[in-house]
């Protein structure tokens, strides 16, 4: 009987090793990412790192001062730009790499920890000019953008339209750009540098809806990896031309 049960032991032993040693010695065989580069912006940071060969993707993880780590996202690049993060602060980054086979995701031993400061904050500096004419059937709206900031600005590629009087006029608005031989067509953004100016043209979703001078034209931008947004509506029309007199 003793014989028995040592037998029953030793191959329930062989039996776990194979199922979970297994998958232990496998990690150990996926290398972490190595390699780090950093760049950093008032509200955002961007890491790079050298890709690891034979893996599906990477896992990344931050914490801020005084925080544990959260995964924060999975991706198949080797590089990663966080977005809307506090100004003038330490933010600590480590990264896995993963490997998917058989319907299982194996993963490596978390990289060294990145430490990336964000810079001091700067704001964005921002005018707008928009016509007054009214229209009952506006399928299309436009915005002068002026940026007076010290960093370029990136225009989103959404934004919405406000009626002062009634709700069933507003309406979202989707960006759009005009090429040379006059097709529509749609851009992820539009970037401003500092200093310059340009025509914003929005498509209106939906139906098209009334406007006139009690409409707000709302648009959202990037600005030292923040997302802000502004309203433009024509009491802001003077400014915008008297910022250059």
């Amino acid at each position: 009987m003793k014989k028995i049960f040592t037998f029953v032991s030793l191959l329930f032993l062989l039996i776990t090793s194979l199922t979970f040693g297994g998958n232990d010695v496998h990690a150990k065989t996926i290398k972490a990412p190595t390699s780090f580069n950093t760049s950093s912006r008032a509200y955002s940071t961007s890491l790079t790192w050298k890709k690891v060969k034979g893996v599906n993707g990477y896992v990344v993880y931050h914490r801020a001062a005084n925080n544990k780590y959260k995964k924060i996202k999975t991706t198949s690049k080797n590089s990663y730009t966080h977005y809307n993060l506090k100004a003038n602060a330490k933010h600590y980054y480590r990264v896995k790499s993963y490997v998917k086979k058989n319907g299982k995701t194996t993963y490596s031993a978390y990289s060294k920890t990145v430490t990336i400061k964000t810079k001091f904050a700067t704001y964005p500096n921002v005018y707008t000019f928009m016509d007054d004419e009214t229209d009952s059937n506006k399928s299309y709206v436009v915005i002068a953008v002026k940026n007076k900031s010290s960093k370029s600005i990136y225009i989103q590629n959404y934004g919405d339209l406000f009626d002062r009087d009634f709700l069933d006029y507003d309406r979202t608005l989707t960006l759009i750009s005009l090429t040379d031989d006059e097709r529509i067509i749609y851009p992820k953004s539009i970037t401003i540098k500092p200093k310059k100016e340009t025509f914003i043209l929005y498509e209106v979703n939906g139906s098209p809806t009334w406007y006139d001078d009690g409409t707000t034209l709302r648009f959202y931008y990037y600005y030292e990896g923040q997302l802000w947004y502004q309203d433009a509506n024509v009491t802001n029309n003077n400014d915008y031309i008297e910022i250059d007199l």
